[in-house]
């Protein structure tokens, strides 16, 4: 309990000294940092251990859920994490979720992989999505569910201890689980790649899909689970999901051929998980797009006119950033940049991690960038028109650079976004030349005034409010 006392102190200390009181933030334009949060637009929260946050919640009372996993070293995490934040960047002291990071051990996890969803549900119980590594089974990556009380504790009514292992199908091996889903009734989606698990071998993609109480859905594929291999490729990534409104599932999968490069194709399964013969060319497969440098990072769904975005980017290098257009067939958008894409890969480099698409159809985006000169690795925001052309009124020419410099010239990861009622927010990791990188969150201005979805008549993000 000592180490995890620590880590409550100094989650403290860092987000307040954020925090000027008495001082009047400064007006801000669109893509600026919002001064109204932390007083600069940025908050820091250090655990005591190497952080990296991946997912993040908004509320329509400007609160935000983050959350990441600890560990000791670069890449190396063994504990989930979850913090409170309220609309200036403060922490919530009476949740309780916010100071004890958890462990799978008691799962027989060796290791955790990243959150890749987070859900606050009506009754505000904290749903997370993710994986662990589990040995000595066929697959060491396996997918894992939590559940926190209303308080933020381990919920012991699901699956026990909160906590939810989720078995791989025998002989499978799973080479990553890259995206997840949650969905408002505790249902989930987990997407990625994997190997042995199809009837032609190789590596394919698959999706699964949970019912509420943590287990692979019968109703879903037969078993939960489902793969699926481009016939063009030699292997195929599972990279990115995104239901619609009639609760299908659209996953962006990455193709790639011995000595050529990758290329990007959306395919969409039907409520029961099999492939949607009303999307793509009848098979429930859209148009390929490529030849690409980068993969599939985000998948969002215009819920007013239905079209489809793509974020590109790479999980390793600053590099291949853009954004890809196509339309509610999976068709690529002749009339989005040049030839369906919109190239972000900036100065000396950036990578485009997260997108969200706004009230007004406007596509923000978030990721990270090689700034030309000495900064090697910061916060990149920017936000197109629904035509794919950069909107020059954020920021001044659609683009932000934002340092985050805990230490100057740090390398400074976002790694995940979303819309606070309106405004941008990315969270991700803050890098320290003497310490453990912190969570990192970023809040962005924007003119609109609405709560997210208010104009679709979506209310999706409003739990919790």
């Amino acid at each position: 309990m000592g180490g995890r006392g620590a880590r409550r102190v100094a989650l403290l200390l860092v987000v307040c000294t954020g925090l000027h009181p008495g001082v009047l933030p400064a007006l801000a334009q669109e893509g600026d940092p919002d001064p109204t949060f932390s007083s600069d637009g940025r908050a820091y929260v250090t655990w005591g251990a190497e952080a990296r946050s991946t997912a993040v919640e908004a509320f329509g009372n400007g609160k935000l859920l983050v959350a990441g996993a600890l560990g000791a070293g670069p890449n190396v995490f063994d504990e989930w994490a979850v913090m409170l934040l309220g609309p200036t960047g403060l922490p919530d002291l009476l949740w309780s979720g916010s100071f004890v990071p958890f462990d799978f051990a008691a799962d027989g996890s060796d290791a955790v992989g990243p959150i890749l969803d987070l859900r606050r549900d009506a009754s505000e119980r904290t749903l997370l999505a993710g994986s662990v590594l589990v040995s000595g089974q066929d697959s060491d990556i396996v997918p894992a569910l939590a559940r926190l009380t209303a308080s933020g504790e381990l919920d012991p009514t699901f699956s026990g201890n909160g906590l939810q292992v989720i078995p791989v199908p025998a002989g499978w091996y799973l080479n990553s689980i890259a995206a997840a889903e949650i969905l408002p009734d505790g249902r989930a989606y987990f997407v990625g790649t994997c190997q042995s698990c199809s009837p032609g071998g190789g590596v394919s993609a698959f999706a699964l899909r949970t019912s509420a109480n943590g287990n692979p859905d019968p109703s879903f594929s037969f078993d939960g689970w489902t793969t699926f291999s481009l016939v063009v490729a030699d292997l195929t990534f599972g990279r990115a999901l995104r239901t619609d409104t009639a609760g299908k599932l659209t996953v962006a999968c990455a193709g790639f051929n011995n000595g050529a490069d990758w290329s990007s194709v959306l395919v969409r399964f039907d409520a029961v998980g099999q492939l949607d013969v009303a999307f793509g060319g009848g098979d429930g497969v859209g148009n390929l797009l490529g030849p690409l440098e980068g993969l599939p990072t985000d998948l969002e769904i215009d819920r007013g006119s239905g079209q489809i975005y793509l974020s590109i980017g790479s999980s390793f290098d600053i590099a291949n950033g853009g954004i890809a257009g196509f339309t509610g067939n999976g068709s690529v958008r002749s009339d989005f940049g040049v030839n369906g894409l919109v190239d972000l890969d900036l100065e000396e480099g950036a990578t485009v991690s997260a997108i969200e698409i706004q009230d007004d159809g406007k596509v923000v985006a978030a990721g990270t960038i090689n700034a030309t000169g000495t900064q090697p690795a910061g916060f990149f925001v920017a936000r197109l028109l629904p035509s794919g052309a950069l909107d020059s009124s954020y920021d001044g020419n659609g683009v932000n650079r934002i340092e985050l410099d805990r230490t100057a010239e740090a390398v400074d990861r976002s790694y995940a976004a979303t819309l606070s009622a309106g405004r941008l927010v990315a969270v991700g990791s803050a890098a320290h030349i003497s310490l453990e990188d912190a969570f990192a969150v970023v809040r962005v201005e924007s003119a609109l005034i609405f709560a997210d979805g208010f104009n679709q008549g979506n209310a999706a993000r409003w739990p919790g409010n």
